[in-house]
């Protein structure tokens, strides 16, 4: 009377098919962990150079040789110890009459190589680009104090800019040698003003 029904799936949900799928899926999972770990988890250090390791707010420095990350947990970043050089430009700094300065800067900057400046430094950069921030950041907070303190009103600029930039030179070298950092050099390459007053007063943007 009653007719008997086979809920049963043959095919691919089959215990033989299904074995098969996770095996494949089990091979492709071993290949991608394989790649992850030989191509982004392996890295061999260049001359001058150190990695940074995090891992779950810890830090841990490598500074020669290969590099060995876990994976999926830990993420490196290079930080240079050789000297490095990087322009500098900021147009939104103002004298003491109010009006905004253009000025351009090439620095040079180095980790320090002592174990007490490296760790001091990795507290602060973990990369070229975050050294370049930083050291953007500081240079137009001691500028600015510089144009204050200095009283360099637009006729100083236009004569003479550097006892400006030497008593800005004092101010970032102190807050890098604080950071781990050398300040090597920090040149002067041009400076103008957005009414071009420096130009008419004789300087002619310092270049």
């Amino acid at each position: 009377m009653f007719q008997e029904f086979n809920f049963s799936v043959p095919g691919f949900f089959s215990i033989p098919y299904m074995s098969v799928f996770v095996i494949i899926a089990a091979v492709f999972f071993i290949a991608f962990c394989i790649w992850q770990y030989e191509y982004n988890c392996h890295f061999s250090l260049k001359p001058g150079e150190i990695a940074v390791i995090s891992r779950m707010g810890q830090i841990r420095v490598v500074q020669a040789g290969d590099v060995w990350l876990v994976p999926f947990i830990e993420e490196v970043s290079f930080l240079p110890l050789v000297p490095v050089d990087f322009d500098i430009e900021i147009s939104d700094l103002q004298n003491i009459e109010g009006f905004n300065l253009m000025v351009s800067v090439r620095v040079r900057a180095s980790v320090d190589d002592s174990p007490s400046s490296i760790e001091k430094a990795v507290g602060y950069f973990k990369s070229s680009l975050d050294l370049f921030s930083v050291v953007s950041e500081l240079f137009k907070s001691s500028i600015s104090i510089a144009l204050i303190e200095t009283g360099a009103d637009m006729s100083i600029l236009s004569r003479d800019p550097l006892p400006v930039f030497e008593a800005s030179e004092d101010m970032l070298r102190s807050e890098l040698f604080e950071r781990g950092v050398i300040l090597l050099k920090l040149e002067l390459l041009s400076i103008d003003d957005s009414e071009g007053i420096i130009k008419r007063l004789g300087k002619g943007g310092f270049k």
